[in-house]
C-alpha cells in the first residue's frame, strides 16, 4: 500500500490513506506542483476530515511505498 505525505511549513504532517492507486498518487503530485506555481489553494483529506492548504506552504510532497 502506498501513501502520499505533505509536510507544511509550520511543521505540520498530513498523511493521506494508504492506497494501490500509485497513478493516482502521482497525479496528487502533479496536481500539487502545478499549484505551487500560483500559490493556489487544494483541499485535502486526512483521518480528521478535508481542508483547505495554500500550496506555498508546502516544503515537501513524498510518496511513501
Amino acid at each position: 500500500m502506498n501513501q502520499l505525505v505533505i509536510e507544511l511549513n509550520n511543521g505540520t504532517r498530513i498523511e493521506t490513506p494508504r492506497t494501490n492507486n500509485i497513478n493516482g498518487l502521482e497525479s496528487l503530485v502533479s496536481t500539487i506542483n502545478r499549484l505551487k506555481e500560483t500559490n493556489g489553494q487544494y483541499m485535502i483529506s486526512d483521518e480528521n476530515g478535508s481542508f483547505p492548504i495554500n500550496a506555498n506552504d508546502i516544503v515537501s510532497v513524498r510518496i511513501l511505498f
